[in-house]
């Protein structure tokens, strides 16, 4: 297996997918950290590869759930790869082609779910169509409406450029504007197109042979555009089915990832847009646009970045005004060389101070701490004071800076909360439960003791014979026969399906069952109840990365690369003169250069690892590796040590890290 984790598209060369095929269908799925949505996926295709000669190989991507171990027993048929290292979902990919069987692979996503009648349906298709090379079918969102990426054109200078700039979006059902999301085309049409999803690609064995699989240049996106372009351009035609479909729980496995998934899509942007349309003229204006989408991509991940950032901006400087007014007579009443200084100072303490609380950073904003804030900055600004005389103006427009910016906030504050609350309380999401036993028990139990989740349980709905016995006020709503107008009379938004007595891929027809409703479907697994609680977590949209790694917490993640800045320049001020005594100095200054350009950090993982690096878990000039033994460690047990460091980081522990580092390093010293 250790050949497997090295073997890269290059090096597949002209063996790869050489060997002639014994087997109809080979389904091979790329798994990283979605250990019960690849549960059910899997049982999903058992069904669906009834009666076709076909096989399962399953490649885990470095999961750290534990995938591999847990499924394995549950599913022997499988033929599972695991790797020890995350290599890619387009190098995952090529790995488990070379293991493939088949004549017909189908590359698929583990968060999706299989109708029965699909792979027969594809196969078919196939068959009657040789020019097609690649083929998709319909791909439904969670609450089963059209998932548009699952068929759109190819990303040409122009079509990119009607998108970035919202053309498509001003014109939706137009040929001309909309040809990427190709909306003027029937989602139940069955011909040909030019992209189809990587959720779901239906290949000839010879086609990814000819084209060596996906490029390995795109991490996490992109590989499915690449790749139907290359068959286009080698003369294959991509095909799309639109009379079967599957399920697509989109966005689940970046959200259990700790891969940066923001960077990884507006790179492969990048890449494709350099790779083939490098002499268009439209170039520079799409990267640009690529940069500026990715800029406020990021901004709106966190809103209350640049709500609260203004909002406490405006605050603070009428603040500002007013106690000058109170303290000299009038609103501009310091002296001119004051201005646009003390605006300037003021507004950047109260914003830099939230931005390392955090309180700009996170789904919830906290009275307590913008008055914590607010005292602080305060005592900084009072502080400054001393070192500026000539800013010294009054301590009692500090005083009512502060004063009046933290009534502000608080209030601003206030009525956010206010917004928040009549939000789930006038239009919470509406959800019930369909099965019985004691998973239906834990959920419900977990789902109303989450007061402010902005979600109600209407009820239950008995799978099967009887009743479930609930009590404690839950109401049964119905039976799964009468599930559509249970839905339709109880105004249903949320359906979780907790029994094991639907098929996974049943679930697939009940979404298009509940279509015209727009019913969200989600699927729980355990009846644990600290599972139960990470299940609702997530089913009101929050990370449940968040909770797992502390380290993607945008507020330590903001403190510590402060940290680094302030440490990486301080080191580099007072080595930059030692930069011609030795070799080993220009080394350290060029890690310190690292350090301060962000790609570094003062302490973080160990690069002997392996496995991807990226803003969240940036390699360290001091790592936990480094202290844990005086011997060589094997990969193995640093990529331990490294989850470690990510599951349990605080600023303390990379303060002991350091102190460690520096008593170890003065003993040996001082033996020497």
């Amino acid at each position: 297996m250790n050949a497997a984790t090295t073997q890269t598209h290059e090096q597949a060369g002209t063996g790869f997918l050489a060997e002639p095929p014994s087997l109809e269908l080979s389904v091979l799925i790329v798994s990283h950290n979605v250990r019960e949505l690849l549960a059910q996926c899997l049982r999903s295709v058992e069904q669906a590869l009834q009666g076709i000669e076909g096989e399962i190989l399953v490649v885990d991507n470095a999961s750290e759930d534990d995938t591999v171990e847990t499924l394995r027993p549950l599913f022997p048929s499988v033929y599972w790869i695991p790797l020890e290292v995350n290599v890619g979902f387009g190098r995952a990919n090529n790995i488990g082609m070379s293991y493939a069987r088949g004549r017909y692979i189908l590359l698929l996503n583990p968060d999706t779910l299989v109708h029965p009648g699909t792979l027969r349906a594809m196969l078919d298709y196939m068959e009657h169509h040789p020019e097609v090379g690649i083929a998709g079918c319909r791909v439904l969102n969670r609450d089963g409406s059209f998932q548009e990426t699952c068929r759109r054109g190819f990303p040409t200078p122009w079509v990119a450029f009607t998108r970035l700039f919202g053309l498509e979006r001003l014109f939706p059902r137009s040929p001309l504007f909309a040809r990427y999301s190709q909306r003027f085309r029937s989602e139940y049409e069955v011909g040909y197109a030019e992209v189809i999803s990587g959720a779901f690609m239906f290949c000839r064995r010879e086609v990814l042979r000819e084209l060596r699989g996906f490029d390995p240049e795109y991490f996490l996106y992109g590989e499915d555009v690449d790749l139907c372009y290359r068959a286009h351009r080698a003369g294959w035609r991509i095909g799309y089915v639109g009379t079967v479909s599957i399920l697509h729980f989109k966005g689940e496995s970046t959200r259990r990832s700790t891969t940066d998934a923001v960077y990884h899509f507006y790179n492969a942007m990048h890449i494709f847009v350099r790779r083939y349309y490098g002499g268009s003229p439209l170039v520079p204006v799409l990267h640009a646009g690529i940069k500026l989408r990715e800029f406020i991509a990021r901004l709106f991940r966190y809103p209350y970045l640049w709500l609260l950032g203004f909002a406490d901006l405006v605050g603070v400087t009428a603040a500002l005004l007013v106690g000058t007014r109170l303290r000299f007579g009038s609103f501009l009443g310091l002296p001119s060389y004051a201005y646009p200084t003390v605006f300037l100072a003021v507004g950047t303490v109260v914003v830099m101070l939230m931005v390392l609380f955090g309180d700009y950073l996170e789904r919830r904003v906290q009275i307590a701490r913008a008055v914590m804030v607010y005292g602080l900055c305060l005592f900084v600004v009072a502080s400054l004071t001393y070192f500026f005389k000539d800013y010294a103006f009054s301590r009692w427009v500090v005083l009512a800076t502060a004063v009046g910016g933290a009534a502000w906030g608080v209030g601003v504050r206030m009525g956010i909360q206010l917004l928040q609350w009549l939000k789930y309380e006038m239009r919470p999401r509406r959800v019930a439960i369909l099965g019985n036993g004691t998973l239906v028990q834990a959920l419900a139990t977990t789902l109303r003791q989450q007061r402010d989740s902005g979600l109600v349980l209407v009820g239950v709905i008995h799978e099967g014979e009887g009743k479930p016995p609930l009590g404690d006020g839950v109401p049964v709503l119905g039976s799964y026969e009468e599930l559509p107008e249970v839905v339709e009379r109880c105004q249903i938004q949320e359906l979780i399906i907790a029994t094991a007595q639907l098929p996974p891929g049943e679930v697939v027809a009940l979404a298009e069952r509940l279509a015209r409703w727009r019913v969200r479907l989600s699927i729980a697994h355990s009846s644990d109840e600290l599972w139960a609680q990470r299940f609702v977590r997530e089913l009101v949209g929050q990370e449940p990365a968040w909770v797992e790694y502390p380290l993607l917490q945008p507020r330590l993640r903001a403190l510590k690369r402060v940290m680094d800045i302030g440490v990486a320049v301080i080191a580099l001020s007072f080595g930059m003169p030692l930069v011609f005594l030795s070799s080993r100095r220009r080394e350290l200054l060029h890690c310190w250069w690292r350090v301060l350009q962000g790609r570094w950090s003062l302490v973080g993982i160990d690069r002997r690892g392996g496995g991807e690096t990226n803003v969240f878990a940036k390699p360290g000039l001091l790592t936990l590796a480094q202290l844990s033994a005086e011997r060589e460690l094997s990969p193995s047990i640093v990529r331990e040590l490294n989850h470690y460091y990510m599951r349990h980081y605080s600023l303390a522990l990379d303060v002991e890290i350091v102190l460690k580092y520096w008593v170890r390093r003065l003993r040996r010293e001082a033996r020497a």
